[in-house]
């Protein structure tokens, strides 16, 4: 999986090359009779913009991608190359790849926003529009990475309540659901970095409830009764001592981790820019001729 991750990262760092040596030829294109002319909003300044938030996210991924191989690397000297197995407690590393992995999460739904589909569209022939907006993650799938997004992105954008169990009679307290690994496990010669936060792709329970509350009323998730969470979880405590809850451990959630997690989500991630990048290189390509 991590090969695969580099090598896919390694493609579509070939395609940004690419366009931008189309982007060279369509400047050369509009200058060449040596005349002045108006500067207008076109493929060309859009694919700038588009680049620069992607050059942002790309930067985040790597800086995960290198904290979690100083970690994987860490533990193969502690473990006699994974043939061994424990739970350890997490070190500073962690902590590290968990900050930046909350930076690419918060970053990379910009490139699925409506500003930046808008800005690419008006530049764009109506085959390339349709295809850069049938790219676009759908709000009506509960499958789709965008609630996968959804999940994990609010969890750090906002400030959350805490989460208390039903229990009537003794207050129970989830631990924070949060990106910060609790430890590692090494297990049947795999490395497991878990946080609390929800991988939605293991949960059949949270897909129906969004299925059924939020995408088949036609909701929204701005106009149901309650966010997600709140759906989910009680941000009131009960019975006994709610003042001071018992804590308790998330763990039937489909807790996300860091490791494999990680790298299944990066690959969704590079096959949504590599559609986008290859509709702007068509672009190029027709305006060019």
């Amino acid at each position: 999986m991590i090969e695969t991750c580099k090598s896919k990262r390694n493609e579509l760092i070939s395609l940004i090359n690419e366009i931008e040596i189309l982007s060279f030829n369509y400047i050369l294109k509009q200058t060449n009779d040596g005349k002045e002319h108006l500067v207008k909003y076109d493929i060309e300044h859009a694919w700038k913009d588009y680049l620069f938030v992607l050059k942002g996210i790309l930067y985040r991924w790597d800086n995960c991608f290198r904290l979690l191989l100083q970690i994987i690397e860490e533990i193969k000297k502690q473990s006699n190359s994974f043939n061994d197995e424990f739970i350890i407690c997490a070190h500073p590393t962690c902590d590290q790849l968990s900050y930046e992995f909350e930076n690419l999460i918060v970053s990379f739904p910009k490139l699925n926003e409506e500003p930046q589909i808008v800005n690419l569209s008006r530049v764009m022939s109506k085959e390339n529009q349709n295809k850069l907006k049938d790219n676009c993650l759908k709000k009506d799938d509960v499958n789709s990475l965008y609630w996968q997004l959804n999940l994990l992105r609010n969890r750090f954008a906002h400030s959350t309540p805490g989460y208390y169990s039903t229990n009537t009679t003794e207050a129970q307290r989830y631990m924070a659901i949060s990106s910060r690994v609790f430890n590692l496990q090494l297990k049947d010669k795999k490395l497991f970095l878990k946080t609390t936060l929800i991988n939605l792709s293991k949960n059949d329970y949270i897909k129906k409830v969004i299925q059924e509350v939020i995408i088949d009323k036609k909701l929204g998730e701005e106009e149901a009764e309650k966010p997600i969470m709140e759906l989910l979880f009680s941000t009131k405590p009960r019975g006994k001592n709610k003042n001071h809850p018992t804590m308790i451990f998330i763990n039937n959630l489909g807790n996300f981790d860091l490791n494999e997690d990680f790298l299944i989500f990066s690959l969704q991630m590079f096959e949504y820019i590599d559609t986008q990048l290859k509709t702007i290189k068509s672009e190029f390509e027709d305006v060019i001729g």
